[in-house]
């Protein structure tokens, strides 16, 4: 049964860290950015917040289909300050519209590469899927780590190395949560991955 070692959030999920923390969380990864423009209000002050208890932390970014240059350079611009955090990509269907194309998505990680010398962790589930399987995928992408959706008892569909496996968590008494476990048995613990991608 996976195990709720890392929790997302972004502003509409209220949190207290250090109950994270003592009810075995290890890692968060905070919503710092969308699109070309968007900070999420709360980014910055729950990056100092979640360090300050011990908690490892990561940062993503919610895709659009607008110009992946600027996409990423608004990404890197708020998350840089705030170093040392894992970078996520969240390629998925947005219910706004404007959802982000496979193309854009290669463009960013290309961009990632070139900037932080780093594959970006990538979050999604069916959506993303469908990008990586195909064997034309970009390489760069392939090499992506992979951060995958699949809610209940199953594992996703293709290799990965955290699998988010449930979007209504409790953790003590708050939530609820989406929360991911590290599958990935190379690495041996969150820590190790975080190490291991943290720019």
């Amino acid at each position: 049964m996976p195990i709720a070692k890392v929790i997302d959030l972004s502003h509409h999920n209220d949190v207290q860290f250090g109950l994270l923390k003592k009810n075995g969380v290890e890692a968060v990864i905070l919503k710092a950015t969308e699109g070309t423009s968007y900070i999420d209000p709360t980014f910055v002050d729950r990056v100092k917040r979640a360090k300050s208890v011990g908690l490892l932390v990561g940062a993503y970014h919610f895709m659009t289909g607008e110009d992946p240059v600027k996409q990423w350079a608004h990404f890197h611009e708020v998350v840089d300050p705030y170093r040392p955090l894992v970078l996520a990509l969240d390629y998925e269907t947005r219910a706004a519209g404007n959802s982000p194309t496979a193309d854009v998505l290669d463009a960013m990680v290309g961009l990632s590469l070139k900037q932080i010398y780093r594959h970006p962790l990538l979050y999604g589930s069916d959506k993303l899927v469908k990008v990586l399987k195909p064997k034309n995928c970009p390489k760069q992408v392939t090499e992506c780590p992979r951060w995958l959706a699949r809610y209940g008892d199953r594992r996703p569909e293709l290799p990965c190395d955290l699998w988010q496996f449930s979007e209504s968590i409790k953790v003590g008494e708050q939530g609820p949560y989406d929360a991911s476990d590290l599958i990935n048995s190379r690495y041996g613990s969150v820590a190790a991955f975080w190490r291991r991608q943290e720019i």
